[in-house]
């Protein structure tokens, strides 16, 4: 009943009329460099990952709660990534947290470190606020300002799964340690559930980094029983459909099935508690898939495609599955609207709640068809010389991916004196450098066209370059102008390549290139 009259004043009255004690607990988990990859992601005649992996706890929140289909990351880079969820703004508007390692900005005022982050403006309408692992920024506690990466809990540290469970010799060992990771999620959650004061709903985000490289080889099937032969087939084509590349995608699935172990372990005491009927869930990732071409530090869907539901009774209908483009960084601006607080200024991202609340399936406003992704610097440490970023923006729509590199004379993953360092290390990116003469390696790691456009239905691999092509003029003037316009409206320093200078870009150092 509690849930029906809450649904009822939010939908009728409007947020802005409920109290504190009225508002829903909100538990975001929001894991590390997982992609768009769960059971519920699973799709009738084309076969992906998804259909492999075991998610029952995820798929829970989809069934019970609604999924979004079309939602991105605004940039698939760790850092940036979660510097725009915080503050509800365009990557490339957020100072030093635009790329990743802004020292320079020690010597220059920061535009970020004066932002607004949307779990502060939370604390501060009487939610009690809380983190753990790798999350966002924003102070744990009035005038403690904490970068991502909360203080371990009580020293409580969770294990990474895999690396952790691997280390057992024997299936009684590994029984073991599997109870440590869980034990250890279950102290951590009990632990700030327990410094929640009474009366007072709670912003909860829970930051874990299974998916994080280096995975432990041959975990997926080790661990979790995942044949990489069953990965035959399903693998993007432009990734060699090899042992090596099913087994490293095995052992990434072993790490998702690890961050659903975790959040049941979440939702089993929330149920305990009673607290579940309550609690907004959230569910979504900061990029794609590491270590893979086109994954995590591109443009492509496997690395800015985010999974994304949300479970609330009450007022979200189950089962629901919306085609309305969002992102990640969308979230911001909606948990403020559905709590009832004013939305900054400064965010110029956009409230979902009306995708949230509607009982309908499919496109609930047809005109959020398309996002906004890019990036500039993934890697802290140098991968091409000059410390030079690789500027991308892409504008990614219904029905097409269109892709701009802004220095097509620099590379993608960076030189190959540097190893390439702007793709993670991994099995994958071994077998394709130790294929030079491949047309993959050519495709992945050789300069890229200035421009780049792809038709989503008929290419979902993104394999046929469309710019030039008559039939094309059309959509590539279409999305040349609605990034254009972007760009525009939110001052994107890229406009004048300001973030091939200083305070973007210092100099070089010996330390630095070392």
């Amino acid at each position: 009943m509690y849930r029906f009259l809450f649904a009822v004043v939010l939908l009728l009255l409007g947020p802005s009329l409920l109290s504190a004690a009225d508002r829903p607990n909100i538990l975001f988990f929001f894991a590390d460099d997982w992609d768009c990859t769960a059971g519920v992601y699973a799709r009738s005649g084309r076969p992906t990952t998804s259909d492999i992996v075991k998610t029952p706890n995820i798929d829970r929140i989809g069934r019970e709660g609604v999924i979004f289909d079309n939602a991105f990351v605004q940039v698939s880079s760790c850092g940036p990534s979660r510097a725009s969820l915080s503050t509800g703004r365009s990557f490339w508007r957020n100072g030093s947290r635009a790329f990743k390692g802004g020292d320079c900005f020690g010597r220059e005022d920061d535009p970020y470190s004066g932002l607004p982050k949307f779990p502060d403006l939370l604390r501060e309408s009487g939610y009690h606020v809380d983190k753990y692992w790798k999350t966002i920024d924003f102070q744990v506690s009035p005038g403690t300002p904490e970068k991502s990466g909360a203080p371990r809990l009580e020293n409580v540290k969770v294990p990474r799964y895999g690396l952790h469970v691997s280390r057992g010799a024997t299936e009684p060992e590994r029984a073991r340690l599997r109870q440590q990771v869980i034990d250890a999620t279950r102290k951590v959650f009990l632990q700030s559930m327990g410094k929640v004061p009474q009366g007072k709903p709670f912003f909860f985000i829970f930051g874990p980094i299974n998916t994080h490289r280096p995975y432990a080889a041959g975990s997926g099937q080790r661990l979790w029983g995942i044949d990489p032969e069953d990965l035959r087939e399903r693998l993007p084509v432009f990734i060699p459909d090899v042992r090596e590349t099913r087994e490293d995608f095995a052992d990434y699935l072993g790490e998702i099935q690890a961050l659903d172990l975790m959040l049941g372990v979440i939702l089993e005491e929330l149920e305990a508690s009673k607290k579940l009927v309550d609690t907004l869930v959230i569910l979504s990732g900061d990029n794609g898939m590491p270590g893979v071409p086109r994954g995590k530090t591109t443009c492509f869907d496997l690395g800015v495609k985010a999974p994304l539901m949300m479970r609330l009774p009450g007022l979200i209908t189950p089962g629901r599955r919306v085609q309305d483009f969002v992102t990640v960084s969308d979230i911001a601006p909606t948990l403020l609207d559905l709590t009832g607080e004013a939305v900054p200024e400064t965010m110029d991202a956009e409230s979902f709640l009306t995708q949230i609340t509607s009982k309908k399936d499919g496109w609930i406003d047809p005109a959020r068809d398309h996002v906004f992704t890019g990036r500039e610097r993934h890697c802290m440490s140098i991968v091409r010389d000059g410390f030079l970023p690789y500027p991308i923006r892409s504008v990614r729509s219904k029905d097409y991916l269109y892709v701009r590199n802004f220095k097509s004379d620099r590379t993608l993953y960076g030189d190959e004196k540097y190893n390439y360092a702007d793709m993670d290390s991994s099995p994958t990116k071994s077998l394709l450098l130790s294929r030079r003469d491949s047309p993959l390696f050519r495709l992945h790691f050789e300069h890229q066209p200035d421009e780049l456009l792809f038709e989503i239905d008929s290419d979902p691999h993104c394999m046929e370059n469309l710019v030039g092509k008559q039939e094309a003029m059309r959509a590539l003037e279409r999305h040349r102008a609605l990034l254009d316009e972007k760009m525009r409206s939110t001052a994107d320093p890229r406009l004048d390549d300001s973030f091939d200078r200083m305070p973007w870009v210092e100099e070089v150092t010996s330390a630095k290139a070392g």
